[in-house]
């Protein structure tokens, strides 16, 4: 028991310093989205303009970014209609390379809403239902195909292209276009919004807001952040990271045939098949 002490204490610490970060980017994603609701107000009504354009809301444009992206990489050349949105994906990929499932479960205020909802409804059920596997991977898969499919059609497009799609008057206000979205909702769009919301209360997808800081891809110690778990450390090799990191996208890769050379006596093989079990 004494031993757990110091990594108890180290997890509360983490844990807390991560949930005042979640609310404070909360606070600030519904702080933009509001001032950016009253600047349209203020730009489609008659009056002068007195509010200023948060460039916040550009973070909620990710096939923009990711077009950005690849003309910034073919032509060297910012995007200059939506800049911050490709500033916001950048950080997004390079802290998910880095840290994992750091970025949800820090940064996204998606992700803050999934784990208050889960807990929420935890506290008020008594728990949380999980879904079966056959069931929980193929909406796991939706995503993957979601991104594939824009990335497809982005990698398809040339230069020109994406310079013609950013003087469009489309892209001009797409950021418009996505309040509009959440302001002038038609009923199916409202429907799905509820169902979502009823199953982030029932349900509670595996990991969803409990990573911390995940073990990195390079091989440092990482540990657990989950409240009241040990904070045991676990040094890694490269190799071994290098498969846990892929395996959650290419699951044909084979697990490793040891564990670590120091791993802890408590990481079994099982555990080692499911090295998340343990990480989270």
């Amino acid at each position: 028991m004494t031993a757990s002490k110091p990594g108890f204490f180290k997890n509360k610490l983490v844990s807390g310093v991560r949930n005042q970060i979640q609310l404070l980017i909360f606070l600030v994603t519904i702080a933009a989205g509001f001032q950016f609701y009253l600047y349209v107000s203020q730009i489609t009504g008659d009056g002068a303009v007195t509010i200023l354009r948060p460039t916040g809301v550009e973070g909620f444009l990710p096939i923009g970014a990711l077009m950005g992206w690849k003309y910034f990489l073919a032509t060297g050349i910012w995007d200059n209609i939506h800049p911050a949105a490709m500033v916001f994906l950048g950080f997004a990929v390079l802290v998910s390379f880095l840290l994992r499932r750091s970025f949800c479960s820090w940064f996204c205020p998606v992700g803050t809403l999934s784990e208050w909802a889960w807990k929420t409804g935890e506290s008020l059920l008594g728990k949380n239902f999980r879904l079966p596997v056959w069931v929980d991977m193929p909406f796991r898969g939706v995503k993957y195909a979601l991104l594939g499919f824009f990335a497809w059609i982005i990698l398809k497009m040339s230069p020109s292209d994406i310079a013609g799609f950013f003087d469009s008057p489309y892209y001009k206000i797409a950021d418009i276009k996505m309040l509009l979205f959440f302001t002038k909702m038609s009923m199916i769009t409202a429907a799905v919004l509820v169902v979502l919301t009823i199953m982030s209360f029932l349900l509670k997808i595996s990991g969803a807001g409990t990573p911390a800081l995940t073990a990195p891809w390079w091989g440092f110690s990482a540990w657990s952040a989950r409240p009241g778990s040990p904070g045991t450390r676990i040094p890694v090799s490269i190799a071994v990271n290098a498969r846990i990191f892929a395996r959650p996208i290419f699951p044909w890769m084979s697990k490793p045939k040891s564990l670590p050379r120091n791993a802890p006596a408590a990481w079994t093989a099982s555990r080692f098949a499911r090295p998340e079990t343990h990480l989270r």
